[in-house]
């Protein structure tokens, strides 16, 4: 019994990685933040100011990891809401249409 809620706590409060993730070889700051975003809930679009302040990382160095993301096709970052309102969207891209920078 002690090992199915073992099992239960890691399936709940622990994220699992596409082994292509690490195949791409990339930075270890852009998988910092993919490790980020899928630990995020889905309806959850963070600015570029709260991730820096979760990962310590300058908001330049957030943007630069963001479009190396989306150049990688790992996630892809749409405008959403309003022209005064606007905030970015992310979505993650299937692990097969990744591609290598």
């Amino acid at each position: 019994m002690k090992n199915k809620h073992k099992l239960s706590l890691l399936k709940t409060h622990y994220s699992k990685l596409p082994n292509q993730l690490f195949e791409l070889k990339l930075p270890y700051q852009a998988i910092a933040l993919y490790c980020f975003f899928v630990t995020l809930p889905e309806d959850f679009d963070p600015s570029v100011r709260f991730i820096g302040s979760k990962l310590n990382m300058s908001l330049n160095t957030v943007r630069k990891y963001i479009k190396l993301l989306e150049d990688v096709q790992i996630i892809q970052k749409y405008q959403a809401g309003g022209f005064k309102t606007g905030y970015n969207k992310y979505t993650f891209v299937d692990p097969k249409k990744w591609r290598n920078k």
